[in-house]
């Protein structure tokens, strides 16, 4: 079922230190634009090993909102998904006054310290004898940056168990710094450490291994991006090709799951112009054969930005209608192009924001981690083994399926030699979980004609009568609009008429166009409502025999109380359980609710009609 509103929640920030209280406001507004009178239940939810309560909240909302503060956690368990970092869960209810109560979670960070200390190495392997880089970021949780001292230890361990060690102190500017090492000729694998300290002034630590590249006859490549920031599709960005044998470099770029554009350079640089393609991610994969015909390979990721490059406009004839009225669409693409739109239900946005309880997923996954699984430990001595990693595994890493003939020599990672190591017992179990997924028709559903329906006035007699009947409404779908084939004229313009449905809600709309000239992305929303009307809160389904309440919650935005006689239409697949009119006193503005109780006795889809 649609969820009837949305909860927004306000937090000045979604990290806290274990000492800081947490404050916030929660809102709610009904996807009409009303906003919701009722009350709000806060439950906090902590991670110390299990999901714990440590603080609850309640209150009023006023004019759809209400602030709350929640006390200090004081002390929680980090886990290594989140890098360290522990977990603090806000489970919000919602009930308004026609009692009916929407859920959201705000999942927050508890840390250590204000101040996290990263070092990301351009590459997860060194390559003997050539340069690499680390960037070193400073940053609050927020991700704003922080600039600051950092101490930063290489060690580059060797063959024979030896080491060279450098130490350099930097500053960050704007959060970042780079620094930029040369790896020894024999190296085996290379360890990096770094320290600063936050506000407090206490200190944060921060430590990585790398890899070496395997070569039998020592040849390695490594490649790095030499052009500046995130290239826009149409740019043209450029690579530094360091290698130990001059040759033809040969290079693939891979994005969204396959080869996009292929090269070779015959020089130390690489230049590709970025294509719509390799949006938003891809990765360079750059080989080549080397004189022993061994073949040396580097990967290399790096990100797209796509900006679309045409300006398209939609534009609805008005911001607010009345179930059952004409609607007219304008769209604006500047250009002769085709445009796909779509017009779905505010509320599906927000269902599927909102769809996991996150606390069901922890539980379950904590069910399922900590039972007792294989565990392959090997005997260090406190002392890192790095690993050597060959040109095949880098390639197969990247993506790629490794061919190659007979004659070229393709160096994988050597087996280590064996060494003492512990088992764990093997235990747990898998669990498969069905979906069921329902597939649209790709075509804009057809309108019902209107049918009469009760309409509702501050003047009505006072003799239960009803008031004259207009309107039933009766076309309620979540997806409006699907056309993914609208021809614009010449000039790039178009228009669509339809028909409001007799949901009360917001509808978003998306377009995307495309022609010669690129592709452009618009969107706009259009408010159908009306100031009386009924919301039945139904169960999505029933078993047949069952009783079960029909509630129905009564919406009186007129500026008198209203006495709302509402009838429940009987019909050949249920029996009434209870009376069939009931009379509901709803105030001003407001929102007032009731229930019929029912028992199915046949089976299959089936209508209620009320009416009020």
């Amino acid at each position: 079922m649609l969820p009837k509103f949305e909860i927004e929640t306000e937090i000045r920030k979604d990290w806290f230190l274990v000492s800081d209280q947490i404050a916030g406001t929660v809102s709610a507004n009904y996807f009409f634009g009303k906003s919701v009178d009722g009350s709000v239940e806060i439950e906090a939810v902590k991670y110390t090993g299990t999901w714990e309560t440590y603080a609850t909240y309640s209150a009023i909302l006023e004019n759809g909102s209400a602030e709350f503060e929640l006390p200090a956690v004081e002390w929680i368990a980090g886990t290594y998904g989140a890098g360290g970092q522990g977990s603090l869960m806000l489970n919000i209810s919602v009930t308004d006054t026609g009692n009916h109560t929407e859920t959201t979670t705000e999942l927050l960070k508890i840390v250590e310290s204000d101040t996290i200390l990263q070092l990301i190495p351009e590459s997860s392997t060194v390559k003997p004898g050539l340069s690499f880089e680390v960037l070193v970021v400073t940053k609050d949780p927020d991700g704003n940056a922080i600039d600051t001292d950092v101490s930063v230890t290489a060690v580059f361990h060797e063959s024979g168990y030896t080491e060279t060690v450098r130490d350099d102190t930097v500053s960050t500017e704007n959060g970042i710094v780079i620094i930029s090492y040369t790896s020894p000729d024999n190296c085996t694998g290379a360890y990096l450490g770094a320290e600063c300290r936050d506000t407090s002034g206490a200190v944060v630590r921060r430590s990585v291994n790398l890899d070496a590249a395997y070569s039998p006859g020592a040849s390695f490549i490594h490649i790095a991006q030499t052009s500046d920031g995130v290239p826009n599709v149409g740019d043209t960005i450029t690579f530094a090709v360091h290698s130990t044998n001059p040759g033809t470099v040969f290079y693939d770029i891979f994005a969204n799951g396959r080869t996009v554009y292929s090269g070779t350079s015959e020089r130390s640089e690489i230049a590709v112009q970025v294509t719509p393609q390799m949006s938003p991610s891809a990765k360079i994969v750059a080989y080549m054969i080397n004189p022993n015909s061994e073949v040396s390979a580097d990967v290399l990721p790096f990100e797209v930005r796509f900006e679309t490059s045409v300006d398209l406009t939609s534009k609805f004839g008005s911001d607010t209608v009345a179930p059952g009225d004409a609607v007219r669409v304008n769209f604006d693409a500047r250009v002769g192009s085709m445009i796909g739109v779509a017009i779905v239900d505010e509320s599906v946005y927000a269902l599927s924001a909102g769809r996991l309880n996150l606390k069901q997923v922890f539980d379950e996954l904590e069910k399922r981690f900590m039972a007792p699984q294989i565990e392959i430990h090997p005997e260090y001595g406190g002392y890192y083994e790095n690993r050597l990693v060959g040109t095949y595994d880098i390639l197969d890493d990247a993506g790629m399926q490794v061919l190659a003939s007979p004659s070229f020599e393709i160096p994988k990672t050597p087996v280590p030699e064996a060494r003492d190591m512990w088992k764990g017992v093997a235990g747990g179990d898998v669990v498969a979980m069905d979906i069921m997924v329902e597939e649209a028709e790709a075509e804009a559903m057809p309108a019902p004609a209107a049918m009469p329906t009760a309409a509702l006035s501050g003047e009505a007699e006072a003799d239960d009568e009803l008031a004259t009947v207009e309107r039933v409404r009766q076309f309620f779908p979540e997806t409006w609009l699907w056309m993914p084939d609208l021809l614009t004229d010449d000039q790039g313009r178009a228009q669509i008429d339809l028909t409001a449905p007799d949901s009360i809600t917001t509808w978003r709309l998306h377009a995307v166009s495309t022609s010669e000239e690129g592709i452009g992305i618009a969107e706009g929303h259009l408010t159908v409502f009306q100031e009386f009307f009924l919301e039945p809160d139904l169960p999505y389904s029933v078993t047949r025999g069952e009783v079960f309440p029909v509630r129905v919650q009564v919406y009186n935005y007129l500026d008198m109380q209203q006495d709302v006689k509402l009838t429940l239409s009987t019909g050949d697949w249920f029996e009434i359980i209870g009376d069939e009119v009931v009379t509901v006193p709803v105030g001003a503005n407001s929102v007032g609710d009731t229930s019929f109780t029912i028992t199915p006795t046949e089976i299959g889809t089936h209508t209620i009609e009320i009416a009020a």
